[in-house]
């Protein structure tokens, strides 16, 4: 396999599961996993797997705990840097997440003349680590707070040919489609219940001559690759990626190609 993974198994245990003696309640209330995490975080405000913790740059000290909702996790992967607000989804495993994305980016098989579409972007993550080999790169993504953080982090990582819409993924792709607009690739990376009927029309409406879908769930992933298979679409290439060491799960990335 392609994984791989330090010798320390320290890293398996993310910052914000680290006991404290007031781990579970605070004045009644739940702890919040990024209270705990900034908890876990030394004087210089670095957790102990070297997460950056840091808040908007307009703040005047970016070490102080305010309020929950200023605060952003700090993430490198590769050579681009991430800024993760609490509300948005983000890989756990920095380690295996830099394997998946290359991956997903070779399974695109970009030239450098491509449009890229990147379905349910996130924080930005993978369009971003497939704008140094594209045309151009367009992230579509539903969480408001996702897509603010994605256009906070191509200004930081200086990405100047990705644009990020807050929008549902399938009605843009359906809208651009009407609208005679193309796309050569699009990277799909749902969550565990899979994608929908009305996206996967989307997708088949598109046309891209590539689709690469990345998931955490194979039994949906199977579900809906059979949705694009019956509509002109052909699975060429799989490759699982142990996320997850020591448990069950996997996220699998699968290459699908436009039947001519």
């Amino acid at each position: 396999t392609e994984t791989s993974a330090p010798s320390d198994s320290s890293w398996l245990v993310p910052p914000s599961f680290r006991r404290f003696p007031d781990d579970s309640v605070q004045a009644g209330h739940p702890k919040h996993p990024v209270d705990r995490w900034m908890q876990a975080a030394g004087d210089n405000g670095t957790s102990a797997r070297g997460h950056r913790l840091v808040a908007p740059d307009h703040h005047p000290d970016s070490r102080a705990v305010h309020k929950r909702d200023l605060r952003k996790i700090e993430e490198q992967l590769g050579k681009y840097t991430f800024r993760i607000s609490p509300k948005a989804f983000y890989q756990i495993n920095p380690v295996q997440t830099e394997i998946l994305y290359n991956k997903a980016i070779e399974f695109a098989e970009l030239t450098g003349k491509e449009t890229v579409i990147d379905a349910y972007c996130g924080t930005g993550t993978i369009g971003i680590f497939a704008s140094d080999r594209a045309k151009q790169v367009i992230g579509v993504e539903l969480n408001s707070e996702a897509v603010k953080d994605a256009r906070e982090n191509a200004r930081l990582n200086k990405v100047e040919n990705i644009r990020f819409f807050n929008a549902d993924a399938g009605r843009f792709m359906v809208e651009a489609a009407k609208e005679g607009e193309t796309a050569d690739v699009v990277i799909m990376d749902p969550p565990r219940s899979g994608s929908d009927r009305a996206f996967l029309s989307s997708v088949v409406t598109l046309a891209p001559k590539r689709v690469v879908y990345i998931s955490c769930n194979p039994e949906t992933q199977k579900r809906d690759l059979m949705f694009l298979v019956k509509n002109g679409y052909k699975v060429r290439k799989i490759q699982p990626v142990d996320m997850f060491p020591h448990t069950l799960h996997v996220e699998t990335v699968v290459q699908l190609v436009k039947v001519k």
